[in-house]
Parts: structure tokens; sequence; C-alpha cells
């Protein structure tokens, strides 16, 4: 995700100091077909039908800025995250490329500025999956009427509603552009405290879309 200007001189400004501790973190849920649909993507595996896949648990500032690559001291280890592997495939796919270095890249830029609060590469992933089990929004958008479809579309706001109502906490819902379709649910953002539980989102966090939105089925044909 790009960095706003104001954080890139704060980083700038700072670069060989150590960061400071997240204010809160950002749990990143995305639809796969949506984000398949994008115009500029091509997808390097079929979108799964029933339930979003994580892109990640971001570090973040109150203001809105928020600390990157935070110890390179300590890369990516694929051996530390062997025992969960499987179901890293199934629920932190990569939709552009080899599922690893997608891992990689989320652990160096996002789960190295997680301590104090997660210490250590298997609990940075191990915690997200579980956080992103406990949410189950195709279920909550299921429980509320609202199902993928290639005809029908949705308001945003009634879908942040649902979601709402199943975790406790409102969500930012950001959309992704697809040719002929217009906007459709990209990703949802969820606010989570430094005890790592579901929390309100500060001021910084908002949705990008609103009015009716696509939620489009995922389908082999457009990925073959």
């Amino acid at each position: 995700r790009p960095l706003a200007a104001g954080a890139l001189a704060a980083a700038g400004a700072v670069a060989p100091l150590r960061q400071a501790q997240a204010d809160f973190f950002l749990l990143v849920q995305q639809w796969g077909e949506s984000m398949c649909d994008e115009s500029s993507a091509h997808c390097s595996q079929q979108p799964p039908a029933n339930h979003f896949t994580i892109h990640g648990l971001w570090a973040n500032y109150d203001n809105g800025s928020y600390p990157s690559f935070c110890d390179k001291s300590a890369p990516f280890d694929e051996s530390k995250v062997a025992s969960i592997e499987e179901d890293l495939d199934e629920y932190w796919p990569s939709y552009s490329g080899a599922d690893t270095k997608f891992w990689k890249h989320e652990w160096d830029k996002h789960g190295t500025c997680a301590s104090p609060f997660i210490n250590s590469e298997l609990d940075f992933f191990q915690t997200t999956l579980d956080m992103q089990q406990e949410t189950d929004l195709y279920g909550a958008l299921s429980d509320a009427g609202i199902t993928p479809s290639a005809e029908r579309k949705y308001d945003a706001q009634h879908m942040a509603d649902a979601i709402e109502k199943a975790v406790g906490y409102a969500p930012a819902i950001h959309c992704s552009a697809a040719k002929g379709v217009g906007s459709q649910v990209g990703e949802v953002w969820l606010c989570v405290g430094t005890d790592l539980k579901f929390m309100d989102c500060p001021p910084s966090i908002k949705s990008t879309c609103s009015g009716d939105i696509a939620y489009p089925p995922a389908t082999s044909a457009a990925h073959a």
C-alpha cells in the first residue's frame, strides 16, 4: 500500500531510529474475484467461492500513517510457518504470483512491526489466521441475504452493517474497479487493538465506496 506524503517525510526523518510501536492493527481481507477482475490484475489462481482471503495484518498509527520494515534482521523464513502452510495456502493466497512471495512481503513489511504485541513469525501468521476465521465475512453477508451475484448490486452501507452485526465493530469497505462493472467490494478492513481484540476504528480509517456496489461470484472462465 502506498505511503502518504506526510508519512514518507516522517519515515525519512527517523529512518535510522527504531519506529514507534503501533497504536492498533488493521486486519485486511479481500474478495478474490474482485481482485482478479481489476483491469490491471492477472490472477495466478482461482479465487475461492465461499470465503474472503487475507491480505494482511498491518500495524498502524492513529493519524493514518504506519510503520514498515521494522526489523531487517528478521527476514521471512518459510520453515517457521511450515506447520500452518496448508491453511495459509487456503486463506492467505496470492493472486499475482507465488504465495510464499506474498507472505514474505507481508511479514517483512508489516509483521516485523507487530512487536511487542506479536513476537514471532509463526505467531503473526497464526494470529492473523485465527482472526480471519473469527470474522467469517462471507457468512456474515450471507446471513443478511447478501450473496455474490453477477447481476445484482448491494448497498455498501448494508454490507458494512451486516459485518458490524456479526463482528461487533464497523468495518471500512474498500472498493476496486472492473471494466464494465464499476465499483465492487475489494477489501474489508477491521481494526484490532494492541490487545489483539477487535475495536472501533479511529477517524483516519474510512470506507472508500458508497451506494450500490458489485459483489461478483467466483468464475473459473475469467481466470483460465
